[in-house]
C-alpha cells in the first residue's frame, strides 16, 4: 500500500510532499477486533535537485479495513493476476453485506471532515426572498463531506435524472433554456460549495460517529439562528438603515430566538443530500420557503450533474429521547429517497443505510424509508419537521 501527500496548486502543477509504504504483511502484523492499524508513519521525499529520496517528515495513518481474511500477499505477481485478486477481494467484501439491510457491527469508524461554507451573496438572496428584508439577514450554509466506502457498497451504480418529472424536464431538457438553468446551476454550486470564491468563508469539523455528526449539526444550526437574531436586534437599533453584516460575530451571546424566524424553537430542522460518483456527500437545511426550498434542490447540490449515487432528505428523530427510549438509542438517523429530481429507487436504501452505518457507526439507529412510507410522515409530525 503506497500511500502519497499532495500539495494541491491553483494554476501550477500538484506536487508530491512524501510518500510512505506499508506492504500487505505489516497490515496482517494488526489484525484487531476492529481492523484497524493507526501508527506513526516516516514520510519519504523526493529532492527536487538531486531526485534522491529524503527524510520527509511523519504522518498520523489510519487504516481500516472490512474483513481480515483475504489479503493480496504476494507482490510479485503479475499485473493481471493483481488485478484479478483485487477484483475478487471487493466481491467477498460485497458478499459479506448481504443482504444490505442486515445490521452491521463492530464497524471501526473512520475521522470524517465535513466542511460547512457560508455563502454572503445567496444569504442575503435567501433574507429578502423569503422574510422580504434584511433584518434577519445571516449567512446561507452548504455542508460538504467525504464518505468512504461508497464504490464498494453502491458498485458503480449511479441514478439519472427523472425523465418523468417536470421539474427535472426544465432542467436537464434539450431547450435553451434549460441550458442556461444548467448554468446557473453550476455557478451556484460553485458559489456554495468551493472555498476559494470571494463571498464565501468556511469552517472544518472532525467528525467521529453519530453523535458528534448530530452535536455538529446542532451547533450549526444554533449558530446560524443566533446570527439571525442579532441581525434583527441590530436593525432595530439602526433605523432606517440596512442591518450591518454580523457573520463572525460573537457566538457565546444568550439570545432569544425570536417566534418569527426561519424554524421555532420546537421544530427539528430538514436536510436536502446528493451522494456525489466522487464519494462527496452535499447538504444543505431545507424548508418551505422559497429561497431556501432553491438553494437547496438537488439539482444544485449536484452541480447539474445528470447523474448521482442518491438523493433525498433526511433529519433526525429527537422524540425518542424525549419519549425515554430504553434501547440505547438517543436519537435516529432518518433518511429518505424524497427527490423528484434523481427519484432513487426504494430497493437501494438498505445500501443506504449501511454506507451511513460503515461511516457513523450503529451507536444510533439508521432508518432508511421510503418517501410513500407511512412512518416518514409519522415521525416529521412527531419531530416537528417543517
Amino acid at each position: 500500500l503506497r500511500i502519497e501527500i499532495w500539495n494541491q496548486h491553483y494554476g501550477k502543477k500538484d506536487e508530491v510532499l512524501g510518500y510512505c509504504l506499508l506492504p500487505p504483511k505489516d497490515l496482517v502484523r494488526y489484525h484487531t477486533r476492529q481492523n484497524a492499524l493507526r501508527q506513526t508513519v516516516p514520510l519519504i521525499h523526493k529532492g527536487r535537485l538531486t531526485g534522491r529520496n529524503k527524510d520527509g517528515g511523519f504522518a498520523a495513518l489510519e487504516v481500516h479495513w472490512e474483513h481480515p481474511s483475504v489479503f493480496v500477499t504476494n507482490i510479485t505477481t503479475a499485473d493481471e493476476e493483481r488485478n484479478e485478486s483485487m477484483e475478487i477481494l471487493l466481491q467477498s467484501l460485497r458478499n459479506l453485506m448481504a443482504p444490505p439491510s442486515s445490521p452491521v457491527v463492530d464497524l471501526p469508524l473512520p475521522t470524517l471532515y465535513c466542511v460547512t461554507n457560508f455563502n454572503r451573496l445567496s444569504g442575503v438572496v435567501q433574507t429578502l426572498v423569503d422574510n422580504g428584508t434584511l433584518r434577519k439577514y445571516a449567512p446561507f450554509r452548504t455542508y460538504n463531506l467525504r464518505l468512504w466506502n461508497v464504490q464498494l457498497v453502491f458498485g458503480n451504480y449511479t441514478k439519472g435524472w427523472n425523465r418523468d418529472y417536470k421539474a427535472a424536464r426544465q432542467i436537464y431538457g434539450p431547450s435553451q433554456s434549460a441550458a442556461m438553468m444548467r448554468s446557473a446551476l453550476r455557478l451556484q454550486n460553485y458559489m456554495a460549495y468551493s472555498n476559494d470564491y470571494l463571498n464565501s468563508d468556511h469552517e472544518v469539523h472532525q467528525i467521529l460517529g453519530m453523535s458528534s455528526f448530530f452535536d455538529m449539526l446542532m451547533e450549526c444550526h444554533s449558530s446560524d439562528r443566533r446570527r439571525e437574531t442579532r441581525a434583527t436586534m441590530a436593525a432595530e437599533d439602526i433605523t432606517g438603515k440596512v442591518p450591518a453584516l454580523v457573520h463572525g460575530a460573537e457566538e457565546n451571546t444568550a439570545i432569544t430566538t425570536p417566534s418569527n424566524s426561519t424554524t421555532s424553537s420546537s421544530s427539528t430542522p430538514r436536510y436536502t443530500y446528493v451522494i456525489l460518483p466522487d464519494s462527496h456527500i452535499h447538504f444543505s437545511i431545507t424548508s418551505q420557503r422559497l429561497a431556501t426550498d432553491f438553494l437547496s434542490k438537488h439539482a444544485l447540490h449536484a452541480g447539474a450533474a445528470e447523474e448521482v449515487v442518491f438523493a433525498g432528505e433526511f433529519f433526525f428523530d429527537r422524540s425518542r429521547a424525549a419519549g425515554g427510549a430504553d434501547d440505547g438509542h438517543r436519537c435516529a438517523l432518518v433518511m429518505d429517497n424524497n427527490s423528484g429530481t434523481f427519484a432513487p429507487p426504494k430497493d437501494k436504501l438498505g445500501m443506504l443505510k449501511l454506507l451511513m452505518q460503515m461511516n457513523l457507526g450503529t451507536e444510533w439507529q439508521v432508518l432508511a424509508l421510503d418517501r410513500e412510507d407511512p412512518l416518514l410522515e409519522e415521525l416529521k409530525v412527531k419531530n416537528g419537521v417543517e
